[in-house]
């Protein structure tokens, strides 16, 4: 996936990613833990959340759904 990301990345346009591809490069947005973050890393924090959120719904329910997928792991 980085390959796609990096052209983005370089042409300035903010490429938020989920916490697996910390170090990956400037230009790349993971999320910050702690407390006292600044006002922009709380919103972007916020809008990782914010996409990340239906992909984990809809993983739920297919899960819940169907029985054959309860035993699938995708370590």
């Amino acid at each position: 996936v980085l390959p796609a990301l990096y052209p983005a990345a370089a042409r300035g346009l903010p490429t938020l990613t989920d916490k697996g591809y910390a170090g990956a490069g400037i230009g790349i947005h993971v999320p910050h833990k702690g407390r006292n973050l600044d006002a922009s890393t709380r919103s972007r924090n916020l809008a990782i959340a914010a996409l990340r959120a239906p992909a984990e719904r809809a993983n739920a329910l297919l899960k819940s759904t169907w029985k054959a997928l309860r035993r699938i792991t995708l370590c």
